[in-house]
This record gives structure tokens, C-alpha cells and sequence, in this order.
């Protein structure tokens, strides 16, 4: 049993999907349970193509808690699990300024459903043709997204 406000940074528990309902501002959100009764707010945007149900049960990663005291879930991905190594076949890479004159990549695979989706490169060695299977590490989640760091 989880204590109310006793949530850590970097672990994951179980929540319940209570319910999703339409935020003003927000959009729509998931209605997340703890045990205890705690509830807290999951966007649903980021994870259309996740199997998630009211009802159900799912263990969620809490990637931040802000100054105010928001908590930022992120749930299990319904294929990918960190620390696991998987081929990915990317497609393309791009390249986008932000602030300040620097740049930020972005990475295009073919996920395990088939369909392109936005991979997040951390310390990624980009020495390889840009129409490759390589081999990555999943590290982490972000938005439904994984960040991936690849295997040489």
C-alpha cells in the first residue's frame, strides 16, 4: 500500500484507470488511481495507441513531480520495456533548430506494429546509413515515445 503524498521520482506503482474525462485547457485526461485513494490526472493524447480501459489496471512510471506538486505518469508501453535491446528499423533523421542556434535530431522508426513513429535519441552514435535496422537500447519513455540509445 502506497501512503498518500509518498510517490518517488523514478519508480513505478500501480494506478487504477478510473475514468477519462474532458479538461478545460487540458484536454482529455486519464483519471488515475493509487491504492491508498490517491488520484491523479495521465493525458490520453500521448497514449492512443495504448490498450488502456477504465478499469484496468496499470503500473506508471513517475517521470516528474513539479513544484507545485503535479505528478507525471508515464505508463508501461504495451511492447517496449526499459533496459530491454530491440532492432529498430529507421526510416529517417532529422534535424530542427531550437534556441539559441543549437539543434536537436530526431529519429523515425518503424515500430513493432509497423506503423513510423518518433524515437527520442539519447547519446546516439549517428555513424550508420540512415535506412537501417540497428540495434538500441530502450532507456526511457517520454510522452508514449522511447528513448532509445543505440548498440554498437
Amino acid at each position: 500500500m502506497v501512503d498518500i503524498g509518498k510517490v518517488e521520482i523514478n519508480n513505478s506503482y500501480e494506478f487504477l484507470v478510473k475514468k477519462k474525462i474532458n479538461v478545460l485547457g487540458l484536454g482529455e485526461q486519464f483519471v488515475m488511481q493509487l491504492p491508498d485513494g490517491t488520484k491523479h490526472l495521465m493525458p490520453s493524447k500521448p497514449y492512443e495507441k495504448y490498450p488502456i480501459l477504465e478499469g484496468q489496471k496499470i503500473r506508471c512510471y513517475i517521470d516528474k513531480i513539479n513544484c507545485v506538486g503535479k505528478v507525471f505518469l508515464e505508463p508501461e508501453h504495451p511492447y517496449y520495456k526499459r533496459g530491454e535491446e530491440y532492432e529498430f528499423d529507421i526510416k529517417f533523421i532529422s534535424e530542427r533548430f531550437y534556441k539559441r542556434g543549437k539543434y536537436r535530431r530526431k529519429i523515425f522508426v518503424k515500430d513493432h506494429n509497423g506503423d513510423m513513429s518518433e524515437a527520442i535519441p539519447y547519446k546516439f552514435n549517428y555513424d550508420f546509413d540512415a535506412t537501417s535496422l540497428q540495434k538500441c537500447k530502450v532507456i526511457g519513455l517520454r510522452k508514449g515515445k522511447v528513448i532509445i540509445t543505440n548498440i554498437l
